[in-house]
């Protein structure tokens, strides 16, 4: 569901890493909060 019609890989590679890194952080995130609330 691209509005471009040009295709850009470069620029759609660039959008998934940053959209990878995102997720890893939210996961990296919440289960550092959930040991935080477990131990305390």
């Amino acid at each position: 569901a691209y509005v471009l019609d040009e295709p850009k890989p470069i620029k759609d590679l660039e959008k998934s890493l940053q959209h990878n890194l995102v997720y890893c952080r939210r996961l990296v995130l919440e289960y550092f909060l959930k040991s935080i609330f477990e131990y305390h």
